[in-house]
């Protein structure tokens, strides 16, 4: 999985990041991210 954080501040607390990667689980085919997006924003 690769991530990178495009923005983070404390006051007030914000956590914005893309990501990439593959989610496997034994019971099922691998899952592929391309274009995954994270906001965090208290």
């Amino acid at each position: 999985m690769n991530v990178n954080v495009t923005k983070a501040s404390s006051n007030p607390t914000i956590v914005e990041a893309t990501f990439t990667g593959t989610m496997t689980c034994p019971a099922s085919p691998a899952i592929k991210v391309t274009e995954g997006k994270f906001y965090y924003h208290e």
